[in-house]
């Protein structure tokens, strides 16, 4: 899962990158997951990104 403002980061940073290894790359993007279970070592390897908003924010029970 990836929220809109991660995923627009992501596609900012990958318009701006010079070159791609092979010309062509695919990757896991999502926003800061708890379980890591994908890993965005490649994105911020080759893209610069970092995820800036934690998925479990959306998870929390709000007080009634």
């Amino acid at each position: 899962m990836i929220v809109w403002e991660d995923l627009v980061s992501a596609c900012r940073l990958a318009l701006d990158v010079e070159a791609v290894p092979e010309n062509f790359q695919s990757f896991n993007l999502h926003s800061a997951s708890p379980h890591g279970k994908y890993s965005t070592d490649k994105a911020q390897r080759i893209l610069g990104y970092a995820p800036a908003v934690r998925l479990g924010e959306f998870y929390k029970r709000q007080p009634s």
